[in-house]
């Protein structure tokens, strides 16, 4: 796991710590798609899919309405 058994997160998270994650997901994905449409070309794979889903459409949306 990424932060151990043993780490406490957040019961609630500050809003500027999930705006900024959104930011950096969002603007990552913006400078690498092409590379990652270039390497899967028409991949079917229902995960890779769903994933390229959840990055083009539903993080931008959601930092639109939420920021």
């Amino acid at each position: 796991y990424i932060f151990g058994k043993r780490k406490i997160l957040a019961e609630k998270p500050k809003l500027w710590h999930i705006n900024l994650i959104l930011e950096i997901s969002c603007s990552t994905w913006q400078e690498i798609s092409k590379i990652v449409e270039e390497k899967f070309g028409f991949c079917k794979d229902a995960e890779y899919l769903m994933l390229k889903d959840l990055l083009d459409n539903m993080i931008p949306l959601v930092l639109d309405v939420y920021a």
